[in-house]
């Protein structure tokens, strides 16, 4: 039986959800209140390009002790590098500053990177001053004289919300309600804030924390709850599917918790590693087609899948559909929940749904376990290998499975980075992630050198191909200025190939790219 005390009440989430902020001014100015408010989610540093549309909000963030500015090479390295701060840091939120326009839409590929994966991110954009912003003249930066709204209308469809601050006495309401939908939707926020008012006075920040009512209805989630109750205990041999979602809306312990009440196999999508991989229900990846055939067996083999957090992308399922599989799908997303039957019930958090499923009737269910269980892990070296011989990727594989150790962090590029971290089984309280199926090439490095700096313990270890190193290098500069300790492994394949044999995607000259020194 859980431990009650574990157990969250199951309607409501408090925000936020690490730290009270101790940064305090006898006056506050529109930028010193962000810095309080930042400091208050629980961040401790945010990235930044300076320019000429930023330099005073930068001036006033930089008032507090307690907030680093991490300055970065360029604007999309920088969102990227958010985007693996927020997915590790204990307050599951970064900052990224950037200048008016050229700047954001340099980090908006980075930003619906994180939108695509439910990753919190707030991105504050300079620009001009209110006067000349609603003139009509024609300002550097913009694309025209009458166009001054670029970004943010390129905002909107990746965000929870693209606002201007546009006065004084409206900031601080405009500010809070921006960050609250930040962290009620779990999705990117953009904000661009005019130099006039990045240092005008404006009242004290009141104390962020708040009961966030995920307007989940008490009779809606009950009716969740024992709908899915009645229908895993009619199951014969179900399996427990974790995706990438499950991840970011739950604490570890949950997970393992539900897992531990459901009693069946446990799998997870190759974005979704989400349990301690040496638990004894864990049986591995689910990627159809892809890789672990004898989990994949598992789940084609069980007649109920409760699948938590879960995406069916192209990638996912490798171009084919999962919808004939609905038949025998629970489907438990961030809000809502799809039932074999065809019902949709919503509003359902999925926080706090699985707090309640944890708490219920449903019956353990042992069977779709294997007796043995499929052998997880390392591939191990071949045994004519030598210290001599040519270095192979199965013996690269089993080096990192030896260097991998609790608390680290593997970020997997996009391509054979992910075919390798399939055989890479995870230490305890380790974790991966991969930017799937969004797959911006090159993320993995500037994410990696975020991720490094939000971990109080562990190594961020990053598997990239020579290909995407190439699109963000420049995040390697930024990892020795701030003595990041990351370790980079570069699987060079002379191009744009999933491996070292010329197996390309679509065979053609774009696949060769220059062999740096690296």
């Amino acid at each position: 039986m859980p431990h009650t005390e574990a157990i969250p009440k199951p309607q409501t989430i408090v925000y936020p959800p690490t730290s009270r902020s101790t940064f305090h001014q006898t006056g506050y100015n529109i930028g010193t209140f962000l810095a309080y408010r930042l400091e208050e989610l629980g961040v401790r540093d945010y990235f930044a390009v300076p320019g000429d549309t930023n330099f005073f909000l930068l001036d006033n963030l930089l008032k507090s002790p307690n907030l680093r500015m991490v300055t970065c090479c360029n604007e999309l390295n920088a969102g990227y590098a958010a985007d693996g701060y927020a997915r590790v840091s204990s307050a599951r939120i970064a900052v990224v500053v950037v200048p008016y326009i050229v700047g954001s839409l340099s980090a908006l590929n980075a930003v619906s990177g994180a939108c695509s994966q439910y990753v919190r991110l707030i991105v504050l954009s300079g620009c001009p001053a209110t006067g000349l912003v609603n003139s009509d003249k024609f300002l550097h930066h913009a694309p025209t004289a009458k166009n001054k709204d670029q970004a943010l209308q390129a905002f909107q469809g990746v965000t929870a919300a693209s606002v201007r601050v546009e006065s004084v006495e409206t900031a601080p309401d405009v500010l809070d309600d921006t960050i609250s939908k930040c962290l009620d939707s779990s999705l990117p926020v953009y904000i661009e804030i005019p130099n006039d008012l990045a240092f005008a006075a404006c009242t004290p920040p009141l104390p962020l924390s708040r009961k966030v009512n995920w307007k989940t209805q008490p009779h809606v989630l009950k009716e969740a709850a024992e709908a899915i109750t009645g229908i895993w205990n009619s199951s014969k041999r179900p399996v427990l599917l974790l995706g990438s979602l499950a991840g970011l809306s739950l604490p570890r312990l949950h997970i393992e918790l539900l897992a531990e009440k459901l009693g069946c196999a446990v799998l997870c999508q190759p974005d979704g590693r989400f349990i301690e991989e040496s638990h004894p229900q864990y049986c591995g990846q689910f990627w159809a087609g892809m890789t672990n055939p004898e989990g994949e067996h598992i789940v084609m083999s069980s007649d109920l899948w409760l699948v938590i957090g879960g995406n069916w992308s192209d990638l996912h399922v490798v171009m084919s559909s999962n919808k004939q599989e609905n038949y025998r799908m629970i489907s438990v997303d961030k809000d809502w929940v799809d039932l074999p039957d065809g019902r949709h019930i919503k509003p359902v958090n999925i926080g706090a749904l699985v707090a309640q499923l944890i708490m219920s009737g449903m019956k353990p269910k042992t069977e779709s376990i294997p007796r043995p269980k499929p052998l997880l892990g390392c591939l191990l070296p071949d045994e004519t290998e030598t210290p001599e011989a040519p270095l192979t990727l199965r013996s690269s594989i089993s080096g990192i499975q030896g260097l991998i150790k609790g608390h680290d962090t593997l970020l997997c590029d996009a391509g054979e980075s992910w075919l390798i971290a399939n055989h890479i089984l995870l230490p305890p309280e380790a974790n991966c992630h991969l930017q799937f199926p969004y797959c911006s090439i090159g993320w993995a490095l500037p994410a990696g050198f975020g991720s490094q700096l939000a971990r109080t313990r562990g190594r961020s270890i990053i598997l990239i191909g020579d290909g995407g190193f190439q699109m963000t290098a420049q995040a390697v500069s930024s990892m020795i200025r701030y003595k990041a300790n990351t370790v980079i492994f570069v699987f060079n394949n002379l191009g744009y190939q999933i491996d070292a044999s010329q197996t390309a995607m679509h065979q053609g000259p774009y696949n060769y790219i220059a062999n740096w020194d690296y």
